[in-house]
């Protein structure tokens, strides 16, 4: 142990900084003997003169308040000392100080609270009288029931094990890994990098994001890229990711059919403890069903508490508070391998999420302050549970204050949204009119003819668009093959490309998935690189027909390439089920008019976009002006 004084500043409850100090064991010795000899000078022993009386008399008259009077002592001595080793200005005339009993022979810890706390310097007025909205109903909770008595059923099935040329298919048990390729991206909490989850296909519907719909046609030892929004409740723990598009990988490793049992009374006794039949069963899930919607409701009003608060408050977080509070999730949340990138990008994660936590706990202390609310909570217990219980107790107080609205008050205000976002695009709309009957006056005026090349053909773009898409949800098995272009193949590669001694940065790939349908003969210079390439094979070669303009000045053209996969792509079926699972449409039909409608809304802005382009550079050209040369190098430097 050492005999140094120690001390750090931690965060205390989020809100706070305690400053948490160790005095040295022979620190602690020298303080009860000049203690004592201090109080020999005022004590009166019986027997002694004052100021005569050896030290274990004076011990035996003071008894048990010398230890307190000692630490007492210790924490006058050290608490400055340690807080100008941190960089701290002093804790004050008389600190918040804790600590455990001193003993003797031992090293002393205490800890002061220092004046470094969040502070709520605006709260939101209208706290106590929220409009809140109640969350959707989940629904039949019988038909629930029954879908967790088949989940039961075929836990208790035996299975019988699919070949690889076998395709996934409702009611079959899956063994698979869910992997997330970008290491920037969030990785959801239900499925650790790496680590494969046994799923039943068909039977257990409510999954995260519905991955496991994904899995359906896939075989064994077969992968499929998919990309997901990131939703509300789908086993992601960022609330502020939410709207996020994410990509994974899903990699079947295993197959089986599964061979369900008769359900029967007898059944369910042996399976189960405490339920004698399969109707006791059936009431047992169903109340489950009950608790687990009534706590996911009071989970989603304490959501929408804090967050209005938190929308309408203003908190003032000193810098050394959030770091410290940051540095604390970091550390609790680190990686054991992982790369710089990966590192500091989790710590950014952390300080965002240590800024919101702080925020959160600030506001709801204010307002248990103000309403005079009891919050009890362990006073050893970690800070997240004390942030937990007092924001329970908060937030149950103001939901039985506010005034609950359900999902058709709430579709009300949807309808009276669209009709003012209708009201706005018609605006809109005829501002561009307008516009564009000024230009075209302009245009008659000066007697310049505008001719807009006809748009490409709208059925073809929508199929192009769609195979875009087949691709981009296609499964892929990984070949050790070198790369030929056709329209069942794709790679995975890094691609640098150099004008000179610059970077090119639009023409930058960093591990990046391409799909190849053309031949060998139409592929462009940028990717006709990697025919022949292996994977793990890189490349360097010149390419000067990529900028001829810079080759023309003698400047080097380069691509640096490197590919990591060649994949054998098997394309989904388009169809209804399609839409519906990757895409999240009803169906074809719905898909193939929301890409009717992308498409046309693109081409017409693009002929809009060209028409004012062509009208403003002929009159430009028609035009005759004087540039007032000293205003625009005027403007220019500015």
């Amino acid at each position: 142990m050492t005999d140094q004084l120690t001390s750090q500043v931690e965060a205390d409850g989020f809100c706070h900084l305690d400053l948490r100090v160790q005095v040295p064991v022979v620190t602690v010795s020298a303080t009860y003997t000049r203690v004592l000899q201090n109080l020999r000078r005022e004590v009166q022993v019986a027997g002694y003169r004052v100021g005569k009386a050896p030290l274990s008399a004076v011990r035996r008259r003071v008894g048990h308040l010398l230890s307190q009077m000692v630490a007492a002592q210790l924490i006058k001595d050290n608490a400055d000392k340690a807080a100008r080793a941190q960089g701290l200005p002093p804790v004050g005339h008389r600190p918040e100080v804790y600590c455990d009993e001193l003993m003797e022979g031992q090293a002393f810890e205490f800890r002061v609270r220092l004046n470094i706390r969040a502070k709520v310097t605006e709260l939101d007025p209208s706290y106590n009288s929220l409009e809140l909205v109640m969350p959707p109903p989940r629904g039949d909770l019988d038909m629930l029931a029954d879908r967790q008595l088949q989940l039961f059923l075929s836990r208790c099935a035996e299975s019988r094990a699919r070949s690889d040329t076998e395709r996934v298919e409702s009611g079959d048990r899956v063994t698979f890994s869910c992997t997330v390729i970008d290491d920037q991206q969030p990785q959801p909490r239900e499925f650790n990098k790496g680590q494969t989850q046994t799923r039943i296909i068909g039977v257990e519907e409510e999954l995260p994001g519905k991955i496991e719909r994904s899995l359906l046609g896939l075989r064994g030892d077969e992968t499929r890229r998919i990309s997901r929004i990131i939703k509300h409740g789908d086993g992601w723990d960022n609330p502020p990711l939410e709207g996020l598009k994410v990509t994974f990988d899903l990699k079947v490793h295993r197959v089986e059919q599964l061979l369900l049992p008769e359900l029967n009374d007898e059944l369910v006794q042996r399976e189960t403890d405490d339920v004698p039949s399969v109707e006791a069963l059936h009431h047992k899930l169903r109340q489950e069903l009950v608790d687990k919607e009534t706590a996911s409701c009071s989970r989603w009003l304490e959501a929408q508490v804090e967050n209005r608060l938190l929308a309408r408050s203003e908190v003032e977080i000193p810098q050394l508070l959030l770091d410290r509070v940051a540095e604390s999730i970091y550390r609790s949340r680190k990686l054991d391998r992982g790369t710089d990138t990966q590192q500091n990008a989790l710590r950014q994660e952390c300080l965002e999420q240590a800024q919101e936590i702080i925020a959160s706990t600030a506001v709801l202390a204010e307002v248990a302050r103000r309403e005079r609310l009891v919050v009890r909570s362990e006073e050893t217990g970690r800070p997240s549970d004390q942030y937990h219980d007092l924001r329970r107790v908060v937030t149950r107080h103001l939901i039985s204050q506010s005034n609950l609205q359900h999902e058709a008050d709430v579709d009300a205000d949807e309808e009276d949204v669209a009709r003012d976002e209708d009201s706005a695009r018609l605006y809109t709309l005829q501002n561009l009119l307008n516009r564009r009957s000024e230009l075209k006056k302009l245009a008659d005026y000066k007697g310049i003819p505008i001719t807009i090349p006809a748009p490409a053909a709208r059925v073809e773009t929508i199929e192009s668009r769609l195979e875009a898409l087949r691709h981009e949800h296609a499964s892929y098995r990984v070949l050790d093959a070198p790369f030929t272009p056709g329209p069942a193949q794709s790679i995975v590669v890094t691609r640098f490309v150099t004008v000179g001694d610059d970077l090119v940065p639009n023409m930058t790939l960093l591990r990046a998935a391409l799909a190849i349908p053309r031949s060998d003969a139409e592929l462009p210079p940028h990717l006709q690189v990697y025919v022949g390439m292996r994977a793990g094979e890189n490349k360097k070669v010149l390419c000067p027909e990529l900028f001829p303009a810079a080759a023309e000045k003698g400047l080097k053209v380069e691509i640096a390439a490197i590919l990591h996969e060649v994949h054998t792509l098997t394309l989904p079926t388009l169809d209804d089920r399609f839409a519906q699972e990757f895409l999240d449409v009803d169906s074809l039909a719905a898909l193939h008019a929301q890409l009717t409608q992308e498409v046309e809304q693109n081409q017409r802005q693009a002929r809009q976009n060209l028409a004012s382009k062509l009208i403003f550079d002929q009159l430009a050209a028609a035009s005759e002006f004087q540039l007032d040369t000293e205003t625009l190098e005027k403007s220019v430097n500015t």
